[in-house]
């Protein structure tokens, strides 16, 4: 009995501790909703659109970085609220992966910053990091521009144009242009 309060003290105090994290990013609310819309609620461990494997919102079920939580870890099936702390771990990362791979020359306000962690979060730190994107705003060219270049270009899977990917790019495009 020790062992599982343990344990799950041990999980409430890292979910807090990410969510501290997480808020002192101050994304907008705005990014937690486009991720939850287009990557759903899976409270047990299934394969998305793209034959990943997830779990909550759109956490992948894989031992490294930028989801490095392993599902094996985690209690079956995920509440909605283990679920968002989860979220808010993984968006910790994403804004994390994006610190490391955009100088910090780019200056991103909240909401820029929250369209493009949903971004990275969507197609991997990895992909986000080798992207066009990426070092176009590393070359110093203008934020505005590139991304209202770039993101719409995250539109495929296998070659084919998805349509929830377009709506997915014109909310993330949405929040970036919105003034803060």
């Amino acid at each position: 009995m020790s062992l599982v309060f343990n344990t799950t003290l041990t999980r409430c105090i890292i979910v807090a501790i990410l969510f501290t994290l997480v808020a002192s990013y101050q994304l907008p609310s705005e990014t937690t909703r486009i991720i939850t819309k287009y990557e759903g609620y899976y409270p047990l461990p299934q394969a998305n659109f793209f034959n990943n494997t997830v779990v909550g919102f759109g956490h992948r079920c894989q031992e490294q970085p930028p989801f490095s939580i392993s599902c094996s870890t985690l209690a079956m099936p995920l509440s909605s609220a283990n679920a968002y702390g989860l979220l808010d771990a993984d968006m910790s990362n994403a804004v994390e992966c994006l610190e490391s791979s955009i100088g910090q020359n780019v200056q991103l306000n909240k909401n820029q910053l929250g369209a493009l962690v949903s971004w990275a979060f969507a197609i991997t730190c990895e992909m986000a990091g080798k992207s066009n994107l990426a070092t176009r705003l590393n070359n110093n060219e203008d934020p505005d521009t590139v991304v209202n270049q770039e993101l719409p270009t995250f539109i495929k899977h296998q070659g084919k144009v998805v349509p929830f990917l377009i709506d997915r790019r014109n909310d993330e495009l949405a929040l970036f242009n919105t003034p803060v």
